[in-house]
């Protein structure tokens, strides 16, 4: 069976994304990585809200206000 797509061709893109993601990551700061991954478990929370699985969460969104407003407003300055 001839299938529609070229493994290796995609090997070798999917090897390529994730060296230039990693490059990306290094050249952002510790508060940039920080602020990503408190936005990004922000995006989780949601959905699993929306998707009606939500767990225990308001604790860790108090959490993640009290440190990711501080590095905002360092971020801006």
């Amino acid at each position: 069976m001839l299938l529609p797509f070229d493994r290796d061709r995609l090997r070798q893109r999917n090897a390529l994304d994730a060296g230039q993601e990693l490059a990306a990551s290094a050249e952002k700061t510790p508060s940039e990585r920080f602020v990503e991954t408190v936005e990004l478990s922000d995006v989780v929370r949601q959905l699993a809200v929306a998707t009606g699985s939500e767990g225990k969460t308001a604790d860790l969104e108090t959490k993640s206000l009290l440190y990711v407003r501080p590095l905002r407003l360092a971020m801006r300055s």
